[in-house]
């Protein structure tokens, strides 16, 4: 299949609606920043993060803790445990420094340009077949500040150096 078909796939899409990424992009956006939202993946690191900046980093690992800082956060009884070895509360103390919006593009576009960056040097000329076929996950991570585009570079890196 040549890129002119892979195209005419992606073009069909948006010839139905043209703005069907950017009103998605809009609405969550205004969505994240205000406040209404579910909890999300990226707030369970904003979180910890923070409880690492006051040195109270052991209270993300504790369950009724956590649970009582995102039902502060995101207003609604909802829980995601805090299970991510300790060496990753560097990253996310170091993103709580920032307000959670700069610090959900920053988190996520260094992401997504790694991953890009690394499937470009692994793909060649498969390069847009490739993105074109990894869309729906980037959306999903990118929606929720997975750290699934951080993950899937650092191994397409270990998969180029070895």
């Amino acid at each position: 299949m040549d890129d002119k078909v892979l195209w005419n796939i992606i073009n069909s899409h948006f010839e139905q609606n043209p703005q069907y990424l950017v009103s998605h992009h809009i609405e969550s956006y205004n969505d994240f920043f205000n406040k209404q939202h579910t909890l999300t993946d990226f707030d369970t690191f904003h979180i910890a993060g923070t409880f690492a900046l006051e040195g109270k980093l052991g209270e993300a690992y504790h369950a009724n803790l956590m649970r009582q800082a995102q039902i502060e956060w995101a207003h609604e009884d909802t829980f995601m445990p805090w299970t991510y070895p300790l060496p990753f509360n560097f990253i996310t103390s170091l993103l709580a420094l920032l307000p959670i919006g700069p610090s959900y593009l920053l988190f996520s576009g260094f992401s997504l340009l790694s991953l890009l960056g690394v499937l470009r040097r692994l793909t060649g000329e498969l390069f847009r077949p490739c993105v074109f076929l990894i869309i729906p996950a980037l959306l999903v991570n990118l929606n929720c500040g997975q750290n699934g585009l951080m993950t899937a570079a650092l191994l397409g890196v270990f998969c180029y150096r070895y």
